[in-house]
């Protein structure tokens, strides 16, 4: 069965286009076609078929930022955890992670409230991969992924030698209905050396995506941007 319908008129003129829908449940699809008239006489048809997926797979649409290493020390020994969920708050420097209980560093990382995020590049994927697959309540995960901790100027927690770069925290807020940990940057380190600066993205489904060309609009976003960014 075909269920169709004409779309509404778009507010410009050049164009206008219709769309309609097939099947149902898992095989509904979206069909729609936009016609562009290029003002000499000819129109240029652009299709395009939606196919609606789960809810359930909606979270690898939108990947957040990079896949980090968080850092912490409990009192006696340093800790590991690999963080696919991350956000930067707002142009100061706060982030937060998504973590909880189901992550040993959580307890220290809840009791000290401090930390290092410690920024991963891809040819460090493997280790990242098996750092978030193990626990560091039976695993040193510093001697079994050969990672060299270096001490901290505020926190206790260590920074990771062989990181891109490393954000010493402290924990200002926890919110715990979404599991959500608020820190604010306290000390902020880059290695300027390195070659490999490329970052990795997880899209949640066992898949990574890289960092790619980078794309400067500068001047069109002057008006937003923080003045020396």
């Amino acid at each position: 069965m075909v269920n169709f319908h004409r779309a509404r008129m778009l507010p410009h003129p050049p164009f206008r286009g219709w769309c309609f829908w097939t099947g149902g449940g898992v095989d509904r699809k979206i069909h729609a076609a936009t016609l562009i008239d290029d003002g000499v006489g000819q129109t240029n048809i652009r299709r395009c078929v939606m196919h609606e997926l789960e809810l359930g797979k909606a979270f690898t649409l939108m990947e957040p930022g990079p896949v980090v290493l968080v850092t912490t020390h409990d009192g006696q020994k340093d800790n590991i955890m690999t963080i696919s969920w991350t956000m930067v708050m707002d142009f100061t420097p706060v982030f937060a992670i998504t973590t909880g209980g189901w992550n040993h560093s959580y307890a220290a990382l809840r009791k000290n409230r401090e930390c290092v995020i410690a920024i991963p590049t891809v040819d460090m994927l493997d280790k990242v991969v098996g750092i978030g697959t193990c626990s560091g309540s039976d695993t040193d995960k510093f001697g079994k992924f050969k990672l060299t901790a270096v001490p901290g100027k505020v926190v206790k927690a260590p920074l990771i030698k062989e990181c891109l770069a490393n954000i010493e925290c402290k924990v200002i807020d926890i919110v715990k209905k979404h599991n959500i940990v608020v820190l604010e940057a306290v000390a902020t380190w880059i290695d300027t050396t390195r070659k490999e600066k490329r970052m990795v993205h997880a899209v949640g489904d066992g898949t990574f995506i890289v960092d790619g060309r980078k794309m400067d609009r500068r001047k069109m976003m002057a008006s937003k941007l923080p003045y020396g960014v």
